[in-house]
């Protein structure tokens, strides 16, 4: 029933669901009332991460490319810290200031991207629509990728085994396995 109803227009549904979801759960952080970045147990966004994250930015700014930085510690090479992801270039990009505020549209970014690789994943497998909507759901919204947004990487890796599993699917990466 679901499959026939929805068509060909299950990956809208499926992006229109989890922006649904995303903006229900993340609107306190997405209209800026409160910050995504914590003192408690994942403290290491507020003490780590985010100041690394605006230094990058000043540093980009400042110099070019990071490299070389006698602000962190005693100096030490800061090179690939930045440039390792792509979601971590998105966010040095904003301005410094601006910085733990777009915090939540990358996760929320993250999310959504994770959701619709992987139903495309799933749809690549041959499973239903519905099978690959609810499955596209609770992947985007999984205890990995939600409770491990608060230290950011974890949610990137999310996106990076969905897009993974739907590049071997489509046989996109033959040469990885090869290699490996």
């Amino acid at each position: 029933m679901f499959d026939r109803y929805v068509g060909r227009r299950g990956v809208w549904l499926c992006l229109i669901a989890l922006l649904g979801i995303c903006s229900y759960v993340f609107f306190d952080f997405l209209t800026f009332s409160r910050l995504y970045v914590f003192k408690g147990i994942a403290s290491d966004s507020y003490n780590a991460i985010l100041p690394s994250l605006i230094h990058l930015s000043r540093y980009i700014r400042t110099d070019g490319i990071p490299r070389w930085s006698f602000y962190v510690g005693m100096g030490q090479n800061v090179f690939p810290e930045g440039l390792s992801s792509p979601f971590t270039t998105l966010i040095i990009l904003l301005p410094f200031d601006k910085i733990p505020f777009g915090i939540a549209w990358l996760e929320v970014l993250k999310i959504v991207l994770a959701g619709l690789c992987f139903y495309g994943y799933l749809r690549t497998i041959g499973l239903t629509k519905f099978t690959c909507f609810a499955g596209a759901l609770l992947y985007a919204f999984s205890a990995f990728i939600i409770v491990g947004s608060a230290w950011y990487s974890y949610s990137a890796t999310g996106v990076s085994v969905a897009l993974l599993l739907l590049a071997f699917e489509n046989g996109d990466v033959p040469e990885l396995v090869e290699i490996y």
